[in-house]
């Protein structure tokens, strides 16, 4: 094959896996970071004198943004085993998901996740609202 010599078929399965891994960890990492700055606006304005105790402290963002990386990469993972080069022919090599049933698993799990993510994030806004209302 032409592609394995000097070591161009380990550099071709690492940017295989690594392209799908780097793309699902982008747009989930920004995502979770978006969703983390909407909470923190949040409770600023909701809980103000909280927001002022913990929210200022360099130290506490780190560890929120450092756990969204993390919990980014952690969800990025499959991608790294799901994707490989496959070869055709001679010349031909492709970078494919070689095990699809396992991606639609992972990918229905997501979609559970994300509609049980909107009903607690609905149920919570009308929660919020009674609270509001209750105090007047």
């Amino acid at each position: 094959m032409a592609y394995e010599r000097g070591g161009c078929a380990v550099r071709l399965q690492v940017t295989c896996k690594l392209f799908y891994f780097v793309q699902n960890f982008a747009y989930s990492c920004s995502v979770l970071i978006l969703t983390l700055i909407s909470l923190e606006r949040y409770i600023a304005i909701r809980h103000p004198m909280l927001n002022r105790r913990f929210g200022a402290t360099r130290a506490v963002h780190g560890v929120v943004i450092g756990s969204a990386w993390l919990l980014s990469a952690v969800y990025s993972l499959p991608w790294l085993v799901a994707y490989d080069i496959v070869s055709t022919g001679p010349d031909a090599v492709f970078c494919f998901n070689t095990l699809p049933l396992n991606t639609r698993i992972y990918a229905m799990i997501n979609f559970y996740c994300s509609v049980a993510g909107s009903v607690l994030s609905i149920s919570s806004r009308r929660l919020t609202r009674y609270d509001v209302v209750s105090s007047m």
